[in-house]
């Protein structure tokens, strides 16, 4: 591996095989057994990155220190019954959890809605050369059907890598704890508590910690990638979709919007987790404000 990297490296990664169970939470508000993807063909692998580095754990994949666009997706299918599930989708860096790049699929099981496909991403900060990054995949429901499970879809997992310039302006803000309050159709904006990575500022940006506006200092494109978790009670029994989107001085940012589907404790399934996640270039003028707003579908 390259030491440090090189700026323009890229790894395409996937995994041709697949068919890996996955299994229930045990419980409301647990999750089911974790499964780490593994990967078995490195399409481009150059310097900045290694698949494998000790040929013993096809999961890892090890990275040169500094900074990283990281883009995923993950297929899971259940051909068979009418059980739903909930998959959370995470990366992990050095062994360490990312709030950075997580997604939510659910898989209805009924009319021939078999399958979920995630998709995340981010730019994230490695510490060392040789850092471990990671995928993982894990149930968020309890649902009590067990004779059939959703399996990983051969050919359906990739990740794709490639090393950003160090210098450039960089701005890395997440929450520490849950925000207070509940989301409704007239829209919350996020609050962010902690910045994650401030080393690379600059002058591109201005922020403060607790706040939810960002300002834009400069004029042109900005890389912008956001996912928010949605959690609602367990005993929650209400079908509920959240809108996530960017707005730029209160107007929203076109192609910004997502989704995320939460069917509650209907079933007995208790699916109420949810991950809305974008990764879009936004165009600005200096001074504008960005934050990323959530609100409930009028209606559910």
């Amino acid at each position: 591996m390259t030491p440090g990297g090189t700026f323009g490296d890229q790894a395409i990664i996937i995994e041709a095989g697949g068919g890996e169970p996955l299994t229930r939470a045990l419980g409301d508000g647990l999750f089911g057994p974790t499964l780490t993807h593994d990967f078995d063909t490195g399409v481009l692998v150059e310097g900045s990155y290694e698949l494998n580095p000790s040929g013993l754990n096809a999961t890892q994949i090890a990275l040169s220190a500094g900074r990283h666009l990281v883009m995923y997706d993950a297929r899971f299918d259940a051909a068979a019954g009418t059980t739903r599930a909930e998959i959370l989708t995470n990366l992990t860096l050095a062994g360490a959890e990312l709030a950075i790049g997580r997604s939510q699929g659910y898989i209805r099981r009924q009319s021939g809605a078999d399958e979920t496909v995630m998709s995340g991403g981010g730019i994230i900060t490695v510490a060392n050369d040789d850092d471990i990054l990671t995928l993982q995949s894990r149930r968020s429901d309890d649902n009590s059907v067990t004779t059939v499970v959703p399996t990983r879809f051969a050919n359906g997992t990739a990740i794709q890598l490639l090393k950003l310039d160090d210098n450039w302006d960089f701005l890395s803000i997440q929450r520490s704890s849950n925000q207070a309050g509940t989301v409704g159709t007239a829209g919350v904006d996020v609050a962010y508590d902690q910045i994650a990575a401030s080393s690379s500022l600059g002058t591109a940006f201005s922020f403060t910690a607790g706040t939810s506006d960002v300002t834009l200092n400069e004029a042109g494109l900005y890389l912008v990638f956001a996912n928010t978790r949605i959690e609602k009670g367990d005993t929650n029994n209400t079908r509920t979709n959240y809108q996530q989107r960017l707005t730029l001085d209160d107007a929203e940012v076109e192609g910004s919007k997502t989704t995320t589907y939460l069917r509650g404790e209907g079933n007995g399934e208790d699916a109420q987790s949810g991950v809305a996640a974008i990764g879009t270039l936004v165009v600005a003028t200096p001074g504008q404000i960005l934050n990323v707003e959530l609100t409930l579908e009028p209606g559910g």
